[in-house]
């Protein structure tokens, strides 16, 4: 059984627009399995979960985002990635953005299988794969989209 090994902060933006929510199909490195994720990443040195949920949506996305105040929403979870096994503890705002344009030739990571707007009727069907991850976006698409 794999022990957790690294504790890691995190910030992912719920972005909701014409009621389709924001991912990023990403494959994981070592099983090769692809899921679609809301954009997000790890906490830098000297940032908050704010503006992390801001850059990462920038360089995942290619989308400029403006979060709704009083929207966080902090969980711990596990989480494999890589074949590491990670505590997390994420912080997820509510956001929106001014255009909804995904640049076709923005590059982030090679993991990074590209942006896509999910309608918010396919959530559970694209994110079911972790609950730990689906159920608090869906607590933010509930409370601020719907």
């Amino acid at each position: 059984m794999n022990r957790i090994g690294t504790i890691r902060y995190r910030a992912s933006a719920v972005v909701v627009s014409n009621n389709e929510l924001l991912t990023v199909r990403l494959q994981d490195p070592y099983s090769k399995i692809v899921n679609y994720f809301v954009p997000g990443g790890k906490v830098e040195e000297f940032e908050t979960p704010s503006i992390t949920a801001i850059r990462e949506t920038w360089e995942e996305a290619g989308v400029r985002i403006t979060l709704i105040e009083g929207s966080d929403l902090v969980v711990t979870y596990p989480f494999t990635w890589n074949n590491e096994l990670f505590e997390c503890t994420t912080t997820y705002f509510a956001a929106v953005c001014a255009d909804r344009s995904i640049p076709n030739d923005h590059v982030d990571a090679d993991y990074n299988l590209g942006a896509q707007w999910v309608p918010l009727d396919d959530i559970d069907k694209r994110m079911g794969f972790d609950p730990n991850i689906l159920d608090p976006v869906m607590k933010i698409v509930t409370e601020h989209f719907l």
